[in-house]
């Protein structure tokens, strides 16, 4: 048996070459980009993390106020017992 010799693609058939094809091209380099983006990133994390530890604190102090640890201690006047005479 003989194989059949490969046809030429026509130009309604679907062709799986992509020499064709023009990927849309970026003015400035994606290693530019990236380097660029790279210290508000890491800024943001950092400014993220300090915003978490602030309102932690924030906590923590609300938390010492409401239980009471800082406020002054008050006096309570000892009532005097009432004697009652009723002769």
């Amino acid at each position: 048996m003989r194989q059949a010799a490969p046809q030429p693609h026509s130009e309604n058939s679907i062709s799986t070459d992509h020499s064709n094809t023009h990927a849309p091209t970026l003015p400035v380099s994606p290693e530019l980009l990236i380097s660029l983006a790279t210290g508000p990133m890491l800024l943001g994390i950092l400014s993220a993390k300090s915003l978490s530890e602030f309102v932690q604190q924030i906590g923590v102090a609300s938390e010492e106020i409401f239980r009471g640890d800082r406020l002054p201690v008050l006096t309570m006047p000892i009532p005097k017992p009432e004697n009652n005479h009723d002769s």
